[in-house]
């Protein structure tokens, strides 16, 4: 007898694979944006920081008061730049997302598909199985019949 097999398994292998590879390029992303939203809030830190220092005690020199105000630009631009960057990281989170949802749906419909082809395998299998108890059950039947 043939030995049945489902015609579809190398894809199957393939959606999978494709999953953990989507899984893994998510994950990535997510730990980039969090390292970039620690930027900025370290960026907002020391922003906070350098108007206590200059806002606290003696009014400070106008060269010490330039410096300041020119790092605290430093500051804001490249706060504002981290936000840029979270905000394409998000919109790549989300298309990533989307992308991982329709490898996960595709995978289930070809698990589906698989579940079903064993479902008729087994039922194929059963139905053979129970025509050969039949057969032999006449066939006894019909010897004890002519022994008679």
């Amino acid at each position: 007898m043939r030995e049945a097999r489902f015609r579809l398994e190398s894809l199957l292998q393939f959606a999978d694979q494709l999953v953990d590879l989507i899984t893994l390029e998510l994950s990535a992303l997510e730990r980039r944006q969090a390292a970039t939203q620690e930027a900025l809030e370290s960026c907002r830190q020391e922003q906070t920081a350098v108007l206590n220092r200059v806002a606290s005690g003696c009014p400070p020199a106008p060269a010490v008061l330039v410096a300041a105000y020119a790092y605290l630009d430093r500051l804001e631009k490249k706060a504002a730049e981290l936000c840029g960057s979270i905000a394409e990281l998000e919109a790549a989170i989300a298309r990533k997302r989307d992308e991982l949802l329709a490898a996960e749906k595709e995978r289930r419909m070809l698990l589906k598909l698989k579940e079903e082809f064993e479902a008729a395998l087994r039922a194929g299998l059963a139905r053979r199985h129970q025509q050969f108890l039949d057969d032999l059950a006449g066939s006894r039947h019909f010897r004890r019949r002519s022994e008679r």
